[in-house]
């Protein structure tokens, strides 16, 4: 019997313990700081008073509290704009203003928003999860 591995394992075990614990309270990735207050205001904005930036970034999120996103977004298929006849290949990105505009049973349906590169003409692409395949 070897004493001084009798004495080590329970220290190993209590340091074990105490790294599961620590990663199961990260595991959700919810962290509230003990100074925020749920009635003063969101998360974020409490986090951007102390000066923290959004985790998208602020260009991002301008419009976050109407509901809009700035996606990166690419062009499922060839196109043509209806003011200026200019034809947008399949495949070529834009960032567009993504926005949830309803639902088809528990399915969203979202609304992107981008400009032509040439006229600045405003098109948008909307799903359709009731006539897919």
């Amino acid at each position: 019997f070897c004493f001084a591995a009798a004495t080590a394992a329970p220290r190993a075990v209590a340091a074990m313990h105490q790294a599961i614990t620590l990663n199961a309270s990260r595991a959700d990735a919810f962290y509230y700081p003990p100074d925020w207050d749920p009635s003063k205001g969101s998360l974020d904005a409490f986090q951007r008073k102390k000066g923290f930036e959004h985790h998208l970034g602020k260009s991002r999120v301008r419009q976050l509290n109407q509901g809009i996103l700035v996606i990166r977004f690419e062009m499922p298929f060839h196109t043509r704009c209806l003011k200026c006849e200019n034809r947008i290949a399949k495949g070529v990105r834009f960032n567009a203003n993504k926005k949830k505009v309803g639902k088809y049973h528990s399915t969203s349906i979202w609304e992107f928003e981008m400009r032509c590169t040439t006229c600045a003409n405003l098109f948008k692409i909307r799903t359709d999860p009731e006539n897919s395949e």
